[in-house]
């Protein structure tokens, strides 16, 4: 045999192999990638059903959030701490608070609605405030390298 026919037969054990290993890492991707999508689907009703159940021993006593928007605030807060570990409820609560302040803005300048009974000044303050948070936040990330978040 020749030395080109053993370079040859190695390549295509090589490759063999390569190709083996490439596909036990796409199956156990996967596996991990359904295990990880279930865990989250699994979280996110533990959390509906907690807060749901909740609401069956407690009365509000003043203007809180309706049941649906702290279901809603609950699982934000879950996936956003799932994706930046840094955050915190409260943090993500904030930061849908002032952007549901921003939409409702827009939509008041649109013509289509108006502003409930609210301090206008104290809205407008606040906006104005986290359009100054948002800017800064997007020049560190242009300008320091690292990515950052409000969350």
């Amino acid at each position: 045999m020749s030395l080109d026919l053993w370079v040859g037969i190695t390549a295509l054990l090589v490759g063999i192999g390569a190709l083996v290993v490439a596909i036990y890492a796409i199956v156990d991707v996967r596996h991990l990638i359904r295990r990880y999508v279930l865990e989250a689907q699994r979280d996110l009703i533990y959390i509906e059903a907690i807060n749901r159940l909740c609401w069956e021993f407690i009365t509000p006593v003043k203007d809180v959030y309706s049941p649906e928007m702290a279901i809603l605030l609950h699982k934000f807060s879950h996936l956003q701490k799932a994706i930046h570990p840094n955050s915190t409820a409260e943090i993500s609560k904030e930061v849908v608070e002032k952007e549901a302040l921003v939409v409702a803005h827009r939509l008041v300048e649109s013509g289509g609605v108006a502003w409930k009974d609210l301090d206008l000044e104290k809205v407008q303050k606040v906006l104005d405030t986290w359009r100054d948070d948002k800017a800064k936040v997007r020049m560190k990330n242009i300008f320091g390298g690292k990515d950052q978040t409000l969350l």
